[in-house]
């Protein structure tokens, strides 16, 4: 006979002799509020995306690991930092399960296409350091649109999730504004 059997079969014909080996432990009555659960087939709410929200939380972690690796390769090329401006809670909104780890990418299209900018010789890196001293990104819908602007020396990136070939609209409106 296997171990596990004669241990299944010693509580079925000793209950007693097994309960009377362990020791006696006193638990104290603790009240529990009652819980209202719901249904079983009860459909669950998503969480609302919100600057407190664990979802936006999860979703700033990621965010903000993804849009370094750019931020860095461009002070590389650029020779500085820029200041940046990441409505997290915006931003969140533009995602979903299938794309959630690409919204670091498409913010970071100007700053590739500003990096490929300086690359080119010291001029164009001083014309890029001379007008651009802060960037922002953000979530503008789900249409095809684009908007990159330059106000007071800050760059605003606005991308949409629908919108086709964003590097050339961000090096073309680039070109433009330096």
């Amino acid at each position: 006979m296997n171990k596990i059997m004669f241990v299944l079969l010693s509580f079925v014909v000793f209950p007693s002799f097994c309960l009377a080996q362990a020791p006696a432990v006193n638990v104290p009555a603790v009240n529990v509020p009652a819980v209202n659960v719901p249904a079983v087939n009860a459909p669950v709410m998503p969480m609302a995306a919100n600057p407190e929200g664990i979802a936006v939380l999860d979703f700033k972690a990621e965010f903000e690991s993804g849009i370094a690796d750019h931020l860095s390769y461009f002070q590389e090329k650029c020779g500085f930092a820029l200041q940046t401006d990441f409505n997290i809670g915006n931003l969140s909104q533009g995602t979903s399960e299938e794309n959630r780890y690409s919204v670091s990418s498409l913010c970071a299209i100007p700053l590739t296409e500003l990096s490929m900018i300086c690359e080119k010789g010291e001029a164009y890196k001083a014309l890029v350091v001379k007008k651009i001293k802060k960037f922002t990104c953000r979530f503008m819908g789900n249409s095809e649109k684009l908007s990159l602007t330059l106000e007071d020396s800050n760059l605003i990136w606005a991308y949409e999730n629908g919108a086709t070939n964003q590097s050339g609209y961000a090096n073309k409106i680039l070109t433009g504004l330096l």
